[in-house]
């Protein structure tokens, strides 16, 4: 048998694509076991050209050489793909052991066959053992793979190229329609699987873009049911906030009511005598504080005690009220306070004021009263009062009681040199330095 050009070219080219096709469908398939009947394939079409060298009765030795090294190549090719194939599937020690003695009885066969028996009788049990351990490679891809089509095209490809390889020997245009048929098939499966495979994708991809629409949304349903609760809540709390606000300001009012209550006479509406212990003693700290002098005026209504008699307590009431809202109103300063004393007695704080000042302050207060008239009751009474004046440039060892005793002394002074007049605690005389309580104060 003479071997062309032709055919020689025709065997190499079904190699190659038989190996482009095997890496084509590993590639697709995403599975080990989908190229090995491809591998199978390469391999028995180099063991088929070896074959066919080594029939060669052309008498080329160098072709010949060729073909029994293309033998060996292939054989060896071969069995490492069933080996490799074995390597990967089998788990059980036992099966690979027997997967390699038949692979050692192989070659052991081949070799006494090439060199006991004739080139005829050689083909027969290598081609058997080959096909055998062709669709052993074939059962198991098979086995692997999961859809008809894939089980389909690994199964016959392989038969199909080796029947291709055999009849392009007779038919050249016969063999390229079946490698057109298997290569078409095996596009087919190539672009179906592509397909298949971005459709999944875009299934997946479709969704996950679902699932992160509706995430999403419920994230944002979420987050907007939170902001409005946060929304209500700040609402709440400002409104809460306003509303102790509102009670806060007016509790400090009712306070400060109370405190003006408390701190107010309630017969004349003047400051009380709680409100004059209070102010004495914060107008002292602070005359200290700034070396400022301090004046006080205490002031008696005369013969009050005589008014009571002759008009009644009531009458006696009028009066008080008389005199109490006049000096208010003759009061130079905001900052000068008026203080019912007790009973009859009055007393006014005058802050940062000298001697002369509170001297003119109170010769005023005499001369007003001196020549107002009460109506009480259908009487016009007239009255007068005795004023005592201290002011001093406060030390530090000075305390409100010093400042009240030295000014109700000169009261007293008032009251023993005629009354309706004003007397300073300067002109005291050595007579009348004792205190007041020494001797009764005359109405």
């Amino acid at each position: 048998m003479v071997i062309s050009d032709s055919q020689i070219l025709w065997l190499a080219s079904i190699s190659i694509t038989i190996a482009l096709m095997a890496s084509i469908q590993h590639s697709v398939i995403n599975s080990r076991l989908s190229a090995l009947p491809m591998a199978q394939g390469v391999a028995a079409t180099l063991v088929m050209f070896a074959l066919i060298g080594v029939m060669d009765s052309s008498g080329n030795l160098s072709l010949k050489l060729a073909g029994w090294v293309a033998l060996l190549v292939g054989l060896y090719g071969f069995v490492s793909v069933q080996v490799w194939l074995n390597k990967w599937l089998l788990n059980a020690i036992a099966n690979l052991l027997a997967i390699l003695v038949g692979m050692l009885l192989l070659c052991i066969a081949a070799v006494a066959c090439i060199v006991y028996l004739t080139i005829e009788w050689t083909l027969v049990p290598l081609g058997m053992l080959t096909l055998a351990l062709l669709g052993y490679s074939v059962w198991w891809s098979v086995k692997s793979s999961c859809k008809n089509l894939e089980k389909l095209v690994v199964c016959i490809v392989p038969c199909v190229w080796i029947c291709a390889i055999a009849v392009g020997f007779y038919s050249v245009f016969i063999a390229l329609l079946m490698v057109s048929a298997t290569i078409v098939a095996g596009l087919f499966l190539v672009l179906s699987r592509y397909v298949n495979t971005q459709k999944n994708c875009l299934a997946q991809l479709q969704e996950l873009t679902d699932t992160y629409r509706d995430k999403t949304f419920q994230l944002k349903s979420e987050l907007q049911e939170q902001q409005d609760a946060y929304e209500t809540l700040e609402s709440d709390v400002r409104e809460r906030n306003f509303e102790l606000e509102v009670t806060l300001r007016e509790l400090q009012e009712k306070n400060q009511e109370l405190e003006r209550l408390n701190t107010l006479d309630a017969l004349t509406g003047v400051r009380n005598r709680r409100y004059f212990d209070q102010r004495i003693t914060a107008e002292l700290r602070r005359a200290r504080r700034e070396q400022t002098e301090l004046g006080l005026i205490m002031l008696d209504i005369d013969h009050f005690k005589s008014i009571n008699d002759e008009y009644g307590h009531l009458v006696g009431d009028l009066v008080i009220q008389h005199i109490a809202s006049l000096c208010k109103k003759l009061l130079p300063r905001s900052t000068d306070a008026l203080c019912r004393y007790g009973g009859e007695e009055f007393a006014v704080i005058l802050p940062n004021t000298p001697l002369q000042g509170g001297l003119q302050v109170a010769d005023n207060l005499c001369q007003q009263i001196e020549q107002s008239v009460c109506h009480a009751d259908g009487h016009q009474i007239s009255v007068t009062a005795s004023f005592g004046v201290h002011v001093q440039l406060v030390a530090q060892n000075n305390q409100a009681s010093d400042l009240i005793a030295l000014a109700d002394k000169a009261l007293y002074q008032a009251k023993q040199t005629g009354r309706n007049r004003v007397c300073h605690s300067a002109e005291l005389s050595q007579t009348t330095a004792s205190k007041p309580n020494d001797k009764p104060l005359l109405n």
